[in-house]
């Protein structure tokens, strides 16, 4: 990074802190990033400017040649289930399969950490930000220190840069742009970086190029998929967020465009969502009903999901859900229903050129478009459902899983 992008790099972010946060702690957030960008610069073997001290974190060089290779501790207070699912219990059965332990800790159990941490050569701090206590126990340490994005976009200018700004109230903006500069903090003061789409690899390569920044897919999270169940509802939503403006848009204009074209009765199910539920059912389609049951399990949302035909993942054009990975979709495909997806979002992209998916993707924000899709599907259903399945196995199962994260992990 040179003099000129690093201080344009901290101009960016005054500007941002300035307009969010007020003087008093835009002056404090810029003094904290200021330390934190140092710490990397000094490790990339970089002298700060005069007048700034590094970290106390940075008074060891680390060495890996003296750690047991096959221990990663995992740090993460998250409690999005489906995350610690897919991300996080997934991650350690494959590291398992492979001959590497693992061992998921809470961030606030320093005590544990502490005893733990001479054996682990890598620690991975999922999706959380860390005191600056553990951080500096962690940095003091031997073992090389990893945060992992999953999907997630950090940073209060790249939350604004995402889109998904707009989409939210006033105190839910004030409440995401506070979790984001702590996360960013937490990032900032480790030595790399894991994101689950090549996207935003890309994405946080360029606003941080001084960081190491690598992705990591998702694979299945379960191998046995249901076929041939009995479909209770034509169509089903799935999302937890409350954020989902565009989302119902889109929704909306497919629903409304198929209710005008049917020809009998259809139900659409939506789950764990009453923000989706009221909007929806608030629209009085003359052939359709909606219907809503709340969050579960993992195993009794798949089978929720079973019981439709089609799952529909509208994803808005913007820079936020191009980050998106593949979870909703791969989800889909275990249940034995039909994934409609917008084919350029996220991490559908890899996965969708390589099937024919032509009649299950929609190509432009127009959701209408969908209506025909869903009528050629009908006559098709089980051979497209079946050649999907095949291909998600075949591409997400435990074998290419496996060499993956041997490549990835250096095992």
């Amino acid at each position: 990074m040179t003099i000129f992008n690093k201080y344009y790099f901290y101009l960016k972010r005054a500007i941002f802190y300035l307009h969010n946060f007020g003087i008093r702690e835009t002056i404090k957030k810029i003094a904290d990033f200021y330390r934190n960008g140092n710490t990397k610069l000094l490790s990339d073997g970089i002298e700060p400017p005069d007048g700034i001290e590094p970290p106390r974190a940075l008074v060891s060089m680390r060495s890996f040649n003296s750690i047991q290779p096959k221990n990663i501790l995992i740090l993460t207070n998250c409690q999005i289930k489906q995350c610690i699912d897919y991300r996080v219990k997934q991650k350690m059965s494959i590291l398992k399969s492979i001959g590497v332990n693992s061992k998921l800790i809470s961030p606030i159990s320093h005590k544990e950490v502490k005893e733990l941490l001479p054996f682990a050569y890598k620690v991975i701090i999922y999706r959380s930000s860390v005191d600056e206590e553990l951080m500096t126990i962690l940095l003091n340490s031997e073992s090389s220190i990893v945060f992992e994005f999953d999907d997630l976009i950090v940073g209060p200018c790249e939350v604004d840069k995402s889109g998904i700004l707009q989409n939210l109230t006033k105190l839910q903006r004030e409440n995401l742009l506070r979790e984001s500069y702590d996360l960013e903090q937490t990032f900032l003061s480790c030595d790399e970086a894991i994101v689950s789409t090549e996207f935003l690899r890309d994405w946080y390569s360029e606003s941080y190029a001084n960081m190491k920044i690598k992705s990591l897919d998702n694979f299945l999270i379960r191998h046995d998929f249901f076929s041939n169940v009995q479909k209770k509802y034509d169509f089903c939503y799935s999302s937890p967020s409350t954020s989902i403006d565009s989302e119902l848009t889109l929704l909306n204009d497919f629903l409304c465009e198929f209710d005008r074209l049917a020809t009998e009765e259809w139900s659409a199910l939506i789950l764990g969502n009453d923000t989706a539920y009221n909007f929806l059912s608030s629209k009085n389609y003359n052939n359709g009903s909606i219907f809503l049951k709340p969050f579960c399990s993992y195993d009794a949302y798949i089978l929720n999901l079973s019981e439709a035909k089609y799952i529909l993942i509208p994803l808005f054009e913007m820079p936020f859900n191009k980050g998106k990975t593949k979870i909703r979709f791969l989800d889909s495909l275990i249940s034995g229903s039909i994934p409609i997806v917008t084919s350029f979002e996220g991490g559908y992209e890899a996965f969708l050129k390589d099937v024919d998916s032509q009649r299950i993707v929609v190509h432009a924000n127009d959701w209408k478009k969908v209506v025909n899709n869903i009528f050629c599907l009908n006559g098709d259903y089980s051979n497209t459902l079946h050649s999907l399945q095949k291909r998600a196995k075949e591409t997400y199962g435990p074998t290419r899983a496996q060499k993956i994260y041997k490549d990835f992990f250096s095992v």
